[in-house]
């Protein structure tokens, strides 16, 4: 042998190795990847139940206002059964409705996202889904529906159209 065919020997050898280092930094760099997602994922599940306690803590603490504050309970009962409110306590039952709207539309859009479960989503629901059947609320959701994000204004809409229906089937 030549001196020039070990040499081709020598790099085409060098060339297997060269490929072979290369396959094996492309699998160790894709199993970083797949750890790292795996571990931003779980960090991103733990984020949300964290909030959802805190946005749970905050339906539970705006529970206990009107359990604690018979006014206030009544102001919002007048308001959701559609009762003339005097434009102080209208105010206040309009800014209530617009936190629960906010909130609601909050989960909605994170659930769009996919940065909540639908599990969450529904869980919350529950009380908003009881909240928008009430008259005053859908009323109050009728004024404001322009100002709300587009995909969430056309949940709402359904459940208005649901309501609406269900109203005159009774």
């Amino acid at each position: 042998m030549t001196f020039v065919e070990i040499t081709q020997i020598l790099a085409n050898i060098a060339g297997v190795v060269a490929a072979v280092g290369v396959i094996v930094s492309l699998v160790y760099l894709s199993a970083q990847v797949r750890d790292n997602s795996r571990l931003v994922s779980e960090n991103t599940k733990t984020q949300l139940m964290t909030a959802d306690m805190i946005s749970n803590d905050g339906s539970r603490e705006m529970a206990f206002e009107l359990i604690k504050d018979i006014e206030l309970a009544e102001l919002i009962q007048r308001g959701l059964n559609g009762k003339e409110l005097q434009p102080a306590d209208r105010y206040r039952f309009q800014m209530w409705i617009n936190t629960i709207l906010e909130s609601h539309m909050t989960f909605f859009v994170q659930l769009e996202r996919g940065t909540v479960t639908s599990e969450i989503f529904q869980y919350w629901s529950r009380m908003f889904d009881r909240l928008s059947k009430r008259p005053g609320f859908v009323d109050h959701y009728q004024k404001i529906r322009d100002d709300l994000h587009p995909s969430f204004r056309e949940y709402m809409d359904k459940k208005v159209a649901q309501k609406t229906t269900t109203d005159r089937s009774v």
